[in-house]
């Protein structure tokens, strides 16, 4: 794995900053592939491309392009962005709000899936709710 630059991207909606990782290159080495499609591979992290922002509420996309700035390891100005936090994924409840607001529904569909089957597969099936 060759981990990329870490972008900055702002909120569309209020500006509000958020980081996200990059990945240059990846392998699927040691992958656990589960029966819903979703593939957990160490060398090939997931990175959430849709996210809910943390001071205004809404959804967008973090798209590499839309980022103001892009973070190397050995960059200088990184200490600056220390105290900005990453993007997560939503939550199974966050997708749900989303249906309606995303374009592509069948993907945001698949991803509801995804997202309540990890309750299973970290064995926290006492947090599913009604």
């Amino acid at each position: 794995m060759i981990p990329g630059p870490t972008v900055i991207i702002l909120c569309p909606i209020c500006g509000h900053q958020g980081k996200k990782k990059t990945l240059i290159s990846g392998n699927t080495f040691g992958a656990e592939l589960w029966s819903d499609g979703k593939q957990i591979a160490p060398m090939l992290p997931e990175y959430p491309w849709l996210v809910k922002c943390k001071k205004c509420g809404k959804f967008f996309h973090t798209e590499e392009k839309l980022a103001t700035r892009k973070l190397n390891w050995d960059d200088e100005d990184k200490q600056l962005y220390d105290d900005v936090e990453f993007f997560e994924f939503p939550s199974f409840n966050e997708y749900l709000e989303a249906i309606g607001i995303e374009e592509d529904e069948r993907l945001l569909r698949f991803l509801i899936l995804r997202s309540f089957n990890d309750y299973c597969r970290n064995n926290k099936e006492d947090q599913i709710t009604e």
